[in-house]
Parts: structure tokens; sequence; C-alpha cells
């Protein structure tokens, strides 16, 4: 907890928080988000179930940064981040996806997201990411990109179904032991 602590603080000596809105259709993953990045300096500014919502909490809190879940039911993470970039551009969109699949990443991308990171990665990584986005202005990010996992083969799809079903649970069990030790 002390390194988590520690992160936090170096970007909440420098300036007002980071505001967040947290987007993700598991309540338990937004819980996670919302006690790890409190305790890390970052206001959570709004907390919702899916894209449409993500949407209206960026048009009412104006964050720094959005944080989306990639699977969410209506509105899904990629319309909603072309919309919230289309409509307010100064603010930074975060896709957070179980999804394993290199084209995801690329969607993202095109979908006008400036980070796409993988559920499961390391807290204190997740926030030095963020803590960078903020601090940066203009279309040339510079963040270390993640080499994507490659997509599963056809064969596979099974697999990768219940792979992409376990992975939120999994690290939202993850990020508590986290918090706890």
């Amino acid at each position: 907890m002390e390194d988590l602590q520690q992160v936090g603080r170096v970007h909440a000596g420098e300036r007002d928080p980071l505001r967040v809105v947290v987007a993700d259709d598991s309540e338990e993953q937004r819980l996670l988000l919302k006690a790890l990045l409190t305790s890390s300096g970052f206001q959570v500014v709004g907390e919702v179930a899916d894209g449409e919502a993500a949407i209206g909490a960026v048009r009412t809190a104006r964050p720094d940064i959005a944080l989306l879940d990639l699977s969410m039911p209506g509105t899904d993470g990629l319309a909603a981040a072309r919309m919230i970039k289309a409509e307010w551009p100064q603010t930074r969109v975060v896709m957070l996806s179980s999804h394993l699949a290199a084209e995801a990443e690329s969607l993202a991308l095109e979908a006008g997201v400036d980070v796409y990171l993988e559920k499961g990665i390391d807290f204190p990584e997740l926030v030095t990411t963020l803590e960078r986005l903020g601090a940066q202005s203009g279309p040339d990010l510079d963040l270390p990109r993640r080499k994507p996992r490659p997509a599963p083969a056809q064969s596979d799809e099974f697999v990768s179904f219940v792979a992409h079903e376990l992975r939120t649970p999994v690290a939202v069990i993850e990020g508590f032991a986290t918090a706890l030790a």
C-alpha cells in the first residue's frame, strides 16, 4: 500500500488532483478503481456502468480523464470514446479492457482513445500512466506502448470468450489483494 500512496503523493503534491470518470459494467471493478485511484490522489467525479452514462458524466463533471471499459451494455466504450473526443477533445480517454486481441487496441485508437490498457495491469503502472497522461497536452503523447497480446486462433474462440469473462473478476481480486498488501 505504501508504494501506491507514494505514487499518488507525487501527483497530489504538484497540483489539484486529476479528475476521473470511471465507466465499467462491473460494479466490483468500479469500486476497486475508485478506491485505488482515490487513495493515490485522484478525484473520482463519476462512476457509471455504461457508455451513455459515461458521456453524461463527462458532460456534467468535465473530468481530465475518462477511464472506459470496452465492453459495456448499450453504448460500448468505443462509441462513448468517439463521442467524448468529438465533444470534449481535451478530455483524455483511457480504454481499460479484458479483450486480448491486438485488433481491440487498434479499434480503440481509431476511436480516439489516448491509451489502451489491459485489465490486470499493475496498479502503480496504471497510476503512473494516468498521471503522465493528465500532465501532457496536445495530440502527441509520450507514453510507453505495451505490446498487445496476439488475437487467439479462430478455433480458440470459446477459450477466448471464457478468458474474457474471467479476466474482470480476477483483476478485481488481484487489485484488492494489492491494496490490502
